[in-house]
């Protein structure tokens, strides 16, 4: 288990489990949609969507660490699990910051549409009646209740609640290839700025 980590790189050692649960996520589909015959996409779905998400929430906690040192800022990231909060958060982080290598924001904005989709559509499904619904929910994938004892969607419902794997395997690929560009653009910025602090 600490092959890959080491005890001296939080920012790292977020990047890498993160790298963990979206390979394991993508893994689990490839095998899925190559045989599914016993059915076992039905019960695989709940940790592939709880390894997306969970991925999604240790990149974008990398990314907020790693602009807020950029910023001179010794805050770290916000110590919760409202992944779409914590996205706005790192956003507006790289608005202050810039983005840096001449990326432009119409990039940014491009790069991360699959994500903001892809949020837009879980948050969506989660937050019911109120706003305060979300963060009881988003556990969604983990278990079959929220956190005040309510089923959550998918089983409240008689209609077939149904997940496209095909079209969520392109939607994962495009996730993690965005958030692994940009969690390691912004800390190899951070190792130049201790390294250039260091001499």
């Amino acid at each position: 288990m600490n092959w890959r980590t080491d005890m001296h790189q939080p920012i790292h050692n977020l990047n890498t489990l993160a790298k963990g649960y979206f390979e394991n996520a993508i893994l689990s589909i490839y095998t899925c949609l190559e045989d599914n015959s016993d059915k076992k996409a039905d019960i695989f779905i709940f940790p592939i969507l709880f390894s997306i998400n969970h991925g999604i929430e240790l990149y974008i906690k990398s990314l907020c660490w790693s602009v807020n040192i950029l910023l001179d800022d010794t805050s770290k990231f916000k110590p919760n699990h409202n992944i779409r909060g914590l996205w706005q958060t790192a956003k507006q982080k790289l608005y202050e910051f810039g983005f840096g290598y001449g990326r432009e924001e119409s990039e940014f904005v491009s790069m991360t549409k699959t994500l903001e989709s892809y949020l837009d559509e879980i948050y969506h499904r989660i937050m019911t009646d109120s706003f305060d619904a979300a963060h009881k929910n988003i556990d969604f994938s983990r278990y079959p209740f929220s956190t005040d004892n309510r089923s959550h969607f998918y089983i409240g419902t008689y209609d077939n609640v149904v997940v496209d794997l095909e079209n969520l395997l392109n939607i994962v690929k495009e996730i993690y290839e965005c958030l692994t560009r940009l969690t390691d653009t912004y800390y190899d910025l951070v190792c130049c700025k201790w390294d250039m602090e260091s001499e």
